[in-house]
């Protein structure tokens, strides 16, 4: 049975009308993400390890920053989380800190995966190629080097000052 609500244009049948919003919210809600892909469908060409759910959540991500916004990216690889953030981005700046050499870091398990996908090519040179091709360099600073080397100085802690505040890690790094 619908309900009655009183609106500023006098009483209206809730019922059917709430029904027809939220049709057509959905319909909005898919237009929107069917164009959000559409957009990030140059990331299928790059090599790397992303999902399209998440390639859509760092661009939505990226999407709800403000104006002039800084993203630090640690691990660009060749590119393919740094094009949809760059992508997402309104203005501001994606610092993509890589040290572009297949290493792995502290991941010595992928080393040997990195080392082949690798196979003799100059990662930086491919990562400016796969940025410039997706028209996004201009939204990217490149930092080469481990995280620990680009940054002047890396303190990380927690603020616990209320339970019910998520865990925050802090970068302070001149970028």
């Amino acid at each position: 049975m619908p309900t009655w609500s009183r609106s500023s244009k006098g009483s209206t049948k809730s019922g059917k009308a709430n029904g027809r919003f939220s049709v057509y919210l959905l319909m909005f809600r898919f237009f929107i993400e069917k164009q959000i892909r559409r957009k990030l469908e140059p990331y299928r060409g790059i090599d790397g390890w992303l999902t399209d759910e998440e390639a859509l959540g760092l661009y939505r991500l990226a999407s709800k920053l403000p104006p002039d916004a800084t993203v630090v990216e640690i691990g660009s690889w060749q590119g393919k989380s740094t094009f949809c953030l760059a992508s997402g981005l309104r203005s501001g700046k994606v610092h993509a800190i890589d040290p572009f050499d297949a290493s792995g870091g502290f991941d010595v398990r992928s080393e040997k995966e990195y080392m082949e996908k690798k196979a003799g090519h100059d990662l930086l040179a491919r990562f400016r190629e796969n940025m410039t091709a997706r028209r996004v360099m201009d939204k990217i600073v490149v930092r080469q080097g481990v995280l620990f080397a680009v940054c002047g100085r890396f303190q990380s802690y927690r603020s616990l000052v209320h339970r019910r505040r998520p865990f925050r890690a802090r970068l302070h790094c001149r970028l």
